[in-house]
């Protein structure tokens, strides 16, 4: 299972040199269906949050996109439909026209059967809000790109976090506020909850101190070369 994660993941381990922050991370494109609703709901749902960079409030036509003159804003809506469907979400990365960027999911498991995304956290907390739609949550987010990565497998996401946080149905459903009630309640039967780090470690009988040993991501580093995984994936 390891090599085919690495593979899917496209893990950066090379020789000495290590990166483990993007090392099993898997970057998954947004629905074409939520961008097309982002920009029919600009300046309504869609928003930019406070705070947003001022190069990203102005890249290509934003400024028309979000501006007070209807004219501008409905000539710059229509040449971002046209762009969604002549290039569609795979190519959307950093374009002005794509309200949302790619997913990268901490642990991207395939399978014949099914698609499962896992997201870790350590010290941060589930993202409640994008740049542009602020219901937009992470777990709601995981959930469609892994249904649409799934294509028409089984798929689920789970969440792994230092203590148990609750997301409940309603959250979900309020991060995918393109969908219908009915479709949005039955992705969020695909979220499998929250379990804990340590739980994951009793479970695969692992006897590690996570706070000491695996603090930040040079102590990960030197976790994995004392047990000699770094030459079992290709030093």
């Amino acid at each position: 299972m390891c090599g085919e994660l690495l593979i899917l993941g496209k893990s950066v381990i090379r020789h000495t040199q290590v990166s483990l922050p993007a090392c099993f991370e898997y970057s998954l494109p947004p629905s074409e269906r939520f961008l097309l609703w982002l920009i029919e709901r600009v300046g309504e749902e869609c928003k930019p949050r406070k705070g947003l960079r001022q190069e990203q409030l102005i890249a290509g036509r934003r400024a028309d996109l979000f501006g007070d003159d209807a004219t501008l804003r409905q000539e710059a809506q229509r040449e971002a439909i046209r762009s969604l469907m002549l290039h569609g979400p795979r190519a959307s990365r950093n374009q002005w026209w794509a309200l949302e960027g790619f997913t990268s999911v901490d642990c991207y498991l395939e399978t014949s059967d099914m698609v499962l995304l896992i997201e870790g956290k350590r010290t941060e907390s589930v993202s409640l809000g994008t740049d542009w739609c602020a219901t937009r949550n992470q777990i709601a987010r995981n959930l469609e790109a892994a249904r649409n990565a799934a294509q028409g497998r089984r798929y689920a996401v789970l969440l792994l976090g230092e203590q148990q946080t609750p997301v409940g149905r309603e959250e979900i459903v309020a991060g995918l506020p393109h969908m219908t009630e009915l479709e949005s309640s039955f992705l969020s039967q695909h979220y499998l909850g929250c379990v804990t780090w340590q739980q994951v470690c009793k479970a695969s009988c692992l006897t590690i101190d996570l706070n000491r040993e695996l603090a930040d991501v040079r102590m990960a580093e030197k976790w994995l070369r004392n047990r000699g995984y770094m030459a079992k994936l290709g030093e």
